[in-house]
Protein backbone atom coordinates (compact mmCIF):
# COMPACT_ATOMS: atom_id res chain seq x y z
CA UNK A 1 0.00 0.00 0.00
CA UNK A 2 2.75 2.30 0.67
CA UNK A 3 4.45 1.80 -2.68
CA UNK A 4 1.05 2.50 -4.41
CA UNK A 5 0.87 6.27 -2.37
CA UNK A 6 4.61 6.67 -3.18
CA UNK A 7 3.67 5.79 -7.17
CA UNK A 8 0.83 8.02 -7.01
CA UNK A 9 2.37 11.09 -5.41
CA UNK A 10 5.72 10.58 -8.12
CA UNK A 11 3.00 10.29 -10.81
CA UNK A 12 1.45 13.79 -9.78
CA UNK A 13 4.72 15.25 -10.00
CA UNK A 14 4.29 14.61 -13.99
CA UNK A 15 1.72 17.32 -14.88
CA UNK A 16 2.70 18.57 -18.24
CA UNK A 17 2.59 15.72 -19.84
CA UNK A 18 1.60 12.45 -17.72
CA UNK A 19 2.46 8.99 -19.04
CA UNK A 20 -0.26 6.38 -19.24
CA UNK A 21 -1.17 5.06 -15.89
CA UNK A 22 -1.57 1.46 -17.96
CA UNK A 23 2.13 2.19 -19.04
CA UNK A 24 3.43 3.23 -15.54
CA UNK A 25 1.53 0.20 -14.02
CA UNK A 26 2.41 -2.02 -16.41
CA UNK A 27 6.42 -0.81 -15.61
CA UNK A 28 5.69 -1.13 -12.10
CA UNK A 29 4.65 -4.70 -12.39
CA UNK A 30 7.96 -5.14 -14.25
CA UNK A 31 9.83 -4.29 -11.56
CA UNK A 32 7.91 -6.49 -8.83
CA UNK A 33 7.86 -9.47 -11.48
CA UNK A 34 11.74 -9.06 -12.08
CA UNK A 35 12.28 -8.85 -8.25
CA UNK A 36 10.49 -12.01 -7.72
CA UNK A 37 11.48 -14.01 -10.46
CA UNK A 38 15.32 -12.79 -10.73
CA UNK A 39 16.16 -10.45 -8.31
CA UNK A 40 15.58 -12.57 -4.83
CA UNK A 41 16.67 -15.99 -6.39
CA UNK A 42 20.00 -14.36 -7.49
CA UNK A 43 20.56 -12.95 -4.35
CA UNK A 44 19.65 -15.80 -2.62
CA UNK A 45 19.76 -18.94 -4.23
CA UNK A 46 22.89 -17.90 -6.23
CA UNK A 47 25.13 -15.61 -4.34
CA UNK A 48 23.37 -17.10 -0.67
CA UNK A 49 23.82 -13.62 0.56
CA UNK A 50 22.62 -13.99 3.85
CA UNK A 51 24.69 -17.01 4.28
CA UNK A 52 27.89 -14.43 4.37
CA UNK A 53 26.54 -10.69 3.98
CA UNK A 54 27.02 -10.19 7.99
CA UNK A 55 29.98 -11.84 8.83
CA UNK A 56 32.67 -8.71 8.57
CA UNK A 57 32.51 -4.89 7.97
CA UNK A 58 34.10 -5.68 4.58
CA UNK A 59 31.81 -8.11 3.51
CA UNK A 60 29.09 -6.14 4.56
CA UNK A 61 29.91 -3.58 2.68
CA UNK A 62 31.48 -5.20 -0.29
CA UNK A 63 28.33 -7.30 -0.49
CA UNK A 64 25.73 -4.64 -0.10
CA UNK A 65 27.40 -2.57 -2.82
CA UNK A 66 28.61 -5.31 -5.48
CA UNK A 67 26.12 -8.22 -4.75
CA UNK A 68 22.84 -6.73 -3.71
CA UNK A 69 22.90 -3.27 -5.12
CA UNK A 70 23.83 -4.19 -7.82
CA UNK A 71 21.67 -6.80 -8.76
CA UNK A 72 18.52 -4.75 -7.60
CA UNK A 73 19.76 -1.38 -9.42
CA UNK A 74 20.28 -3.19 -12.58
CA UNK A 75 16.94 -5.10 -12.51
CA UNK A 76 14.72 -1.60 -11.71
CA UNK A 77 17.17 -0.23 -14.69
CA UNK A 78 16.63 -3.21 -16.97
CA UNK A 79 12.94 -3.36 -16.24
CA UNK A 80 12.79 0.35 -18.13
CA UNK A 81 15.64 0.32 -20.65
CA UNK A 82 14.08 -2.97 -22.20
CA UNK A 83 10.56 -2.10 -21.90
CA UNK A 84 9.40 1.38 -22.22
CA UNK A 85 12.35 3.36 -23.06
CA UNK A 86 12.46 2.82 -26.88
CA UNK A 87 8.51 3.69 -26.74
CA UNK A 88 6.98 6.32 -28.18
CA UNK A 89 5.57 7.43 -24.75
CA UNK A 90 8.78 7.59 -23.54
CA UNK A 91 9.22 11.44 -24.77
CA UNK A 92 10.77 13.44 -22.21
CA UNK A 93 13.92 13.43 -20.21
CA UNK A 94 11.49 13.35 -17.08
CA UNK A 95 9.84 10.08 -17.96
CA UNK A 96 12.77 8.09 -16.83
CA UNK A 97 12.48 9.49 -13.70
CA UNK A 98 8.82 8.67 -13.81
CA UNK A 99 9.53 5.01 -14.85
CA UNK A 100 11.85 4.12 -13.10
CA UNK A 101 10.56 4.91 -9.95
CA UNK A 102 7.73 2.92 -10.95
CA UNK A 103 9.99 0.43 -11.63
CA UNK A 104 11.65 0.95 -8.31
CA UNK A 105 8.42 0.71 -6.15
CA UNK A 106 7.31 -2.39 -7.97
CA UNK A 107 10.40 -4.35 -6.71
CA UNK A 108 10.22 -2.58 -3.31
CA UNK A 109 6.59 -3.95 -2.62
CA UNK A 110 7.80 -7.73 -3.71
CA UNK A 111 10.88 -7.35 -1.25
CA UNK A 112 8.23 -5.69 1.16
CA UNK A 113 5.91 -8.90 0.70
CA UNK A 114 8.63 -11.53 1.11
CA UNK A 115 9.60 -9.46 4.36
CA UNK A 116 6.08 -9.72 5.96
CA UNK A 117 5.90 -13.29 4.64
CA UNK A 118 9.35 -14.74 5.81
CA UNK A 119 8.92 -13.17 9.16
CA UNK A 120 5.32 -14.62 9.78
CA UNK A 121 4.06 -10.92 9.65
CA UNK A 122 5.56 -7.88 11.66
CA UNK A 123 5.40 -5.86 14.22
CA UNK A 124 3.09 -2.93 12.98
CA UNK A 125 5.28 -0.29 14.72
CA UNK A 126 8.72 -1.30 13.23
CA UNK A 127 6.99 -2.67 10.40
CA UNK A 128 5.58 -0.33 8.82
CA UNK A 129 8.70 2.15 9.08
CA UNK A 130 10.92 -0.25 7.21
CA UNK A 131 8.31 -1.09 4.51
CA UNK A 132 7.87 3.05 4.16
CA UNK A 133 11.60 3.11 4.21
CA UNK A 134 12.35 0.52 2.10
CA UNK A 135 9.70 2.02 -0.57
CA UNK A 136 11.41 5.45 -0.92
CA UNK A 137 14.46 4.10 -0.80
CA UNK A 138 14.05 2.24 -3.54
CA UNK A 139 12.16 4.77 -5.23
CA UNK A 140 14.64 7.51 -4.99
CA UNK A 141 17.15 5.25 -6.04
CA UNK A 142 15.79 4.23 -9.14
CA UNK A 143 14.75 7.93 -10.02
CA UNK A 144 18.22 8.63 -10.06
CA UNK A 145 19.02 5.95 -12.62
CA UNK A 146 15.63 7.23 -14.21
CA UNK A 147 17.20 10.53 -14.28
CA UNK A 148 20.22 9.43 -16.26
CA UNK A 149 17.99 7.10 -18.98
CA UNK A 150 16.28 10.42 -19.61
CA UNK A 151 19.10 12.33 -20.34
CA UNK A 152 20.73 9.29 -22.58
CA UNK A 153 17.88 9.13 -24.60
CA UNK A 154 17.42 13.16 -25.27
CA UNK A 155 20.64 14.70 -24.64
CA UNK A 156 23.01 12.15 -26.64
CA UNK A 157 24.35 10.87 -23.47
CA UNK A 158 26.11 7.71 -23.49
CA UNK A 159 23.22 5.16 -21.91
CA UNK A 160 25.78 2.91 -19.73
Amino acid sequence: MTALIWLVFFYMQDSAEPEPKGFVLGVFALGGLFAAGVGVPVVENLFRVSHWIYTDTVSKIMGGILVVGFTLEYLKYAAVRYSIYNSHEFDEPTDGVIYATAAGLGYATVLNINFVVSNGGVDLGAGIIRIAVVALAHAAFSGITGYFLGRAKFESEPIW
